[in-house]
């Protein structure tokens, strides 16, 4: 059985798991790095009733979300070392097996176990918002059986999967005094990806403020520390001031439909701040994507909804001309 990363389109099913297996090792993460709004789900039989025998699902890797259930009957919704939430799975029994499963939309995770939703919430902290499926087991040989992962419904402008830009590509410029970084990008929304400590920020699109004062506090590599989603699927700027504190940013995400396409500024309708004739802004973006671009790595959106699976969230801006 051997581990997959890259390439791997949703839905998606783990065929080395239809007849039953064992992990080879306490975690295994399969499918794309990219995936970011989707749900996993696999059955699972314990291999014993030890009170610290536990199986689990996750999505967004092996930093992002986890359900974990113990063979006691006990769940936890996990991010990374934190338990967001936890109870116990009514009528469980460790001698059936079970299907588990864990739902992100955006911000908001639903998890179930047998068809009944043990835990939902919206997280509104910095996070992961992309990466592949976990699967996770503690020392005993749990079996999962019929493992797969497939694509969550949306609203209008949300998507799947996001493209990765890293924080040297020509479209961020940075300056130090103030510290500023502006962002010209093509897409229906943006996250900003890096570590910050205690930090705020205010945020300027397309020349107007969004917000004046956002208290981004403190995030982690990997983790979206802020997101704009959905806007008009077009060119936009963002500008961003570190307030206070302090931002290393890697990069930013755009979401796409299609997270196995490149974020390649060739194929995107003209950019009207683009001086360069269509030629010669094809010839520099191609070569700009060659050098720079980073593959496609996923992320979700801010507002959402969940009905059944999923409830309803909006993100706003104020407005006000850029200073």
């Amino acid at each position: 059985m051997t581990e997959q990363t890259h390439m791997i389109a949703l839905p998606f099913t783990a065929e080395s798991f239809a007849d039953g297996a064992v992990l080879p090792e306490p975690m295994l993460c399969l499918g794309d790095c990219r995936w970011a709004n989707y749900h996993v789900a696999a059955e699972i039989e314990f291999a014993s009733d030890a009170a610290d025998n536990y199986a689990g699902v996750g999505l967004r890797g092996a930093d992002g979300f986890l359900l974990r259930v113990y063979a006691s009957g006990r769940f936890e919704l996990r991010y990374r070392e934190e338990v967001l939430q936890s109870g116990d799975v009514p009528a469980f029994s460790e001698k059936k097996r079970h299907t588990v499963g864990i739902a992100a939309l955006g911000r908001m995770l639903l998890c179930f176990v047998d068809g009944n939703t043990v835990a939902e919430m919206q997280y509104d902290g910095a996070m992961v918002r992309s990466g592949e499926m976990v699967l996770e087991s503690a020392g005993e040989p749990n079996e999962f059986f019929n493992v797969n992962a497939k694509s969550m419904p949306a609203f209008p402008g949300s998507a799947a999967g996001c493209c990765v830009i890293g924080a040297d590509a020509p479209q961020i410029t940075h300056t130090e005094e103030p510290e500023t970084w502006e962002i010209r990008f093509y897409g229906g929304g943006i996250s900003l990806l890096g570590t910050a400590e205690d930090a705020s920020i205010a945020v300027w699109l397309d020349g107007r403020l969004y917000s004046e004062t956002i208290p981004v506090g403190n995030s982690r590599t990997r983790e979206a520390f802020f997101t704009i989603e959905p806007i008009a699927a077009r060119w936009h700027t963002l500008r961003m001031e570190l307030l206070s504190g302090s931002i290393d940013l890697e990069g930013f995400e755009v979401p796409t439909d299609d997270p196995l396409a490149a974020y390649d500024p060739t194929q995107f309708p003209l950019d009207p701040h683009d001086p360069e004739t269509p030629e010669k802004r094809k010839a520099a973006a191609k070569a700009a994507v060659k050098e720079n671009a980073l593959p496609i790595a996923g992320a979700a959106a801010a507002g959402v909804a969940v009905a059944a699976v999923t409830a309803g969230l909006l993100l706003g801006g104020k407005k006000r001309p850029k200073k």
